[in-house]
């Protein structure tokens, strides 16, 4: 769940340093705006974001075929 928009994580992206997920189309934003991680507040910038392993991604394409919305 992407603690931005409280939704099931869409397209996620990870932040190298902690490793927390969330929405692409959320998170890019709130580092613009914000320069942190939603979760711990730790420092982050665009270049600290990254596309969530493919297990991750797997995992939530997944979960969409057994519970489509």
């Amino acid at each position: 769940i992407c603690c931005i928009c409280h939704d099931i994580l869409e397209d996620p992206v990870i932040v190298k340093g902690c490793e927390h997920s969330f929405c692409r189309a959320c998170i890019h934003p709130w580092v613009e705006q914000n320069g942190t991680c939603p979760n711990d507040r730790s420092p982050v910038a665009q270049r600290d974001l990254d596309a969530a392993p493919r297990m991750v991604r797997d995992f939530l394409r997944e979960l969409s075929v057994r519970c489509p919305e």
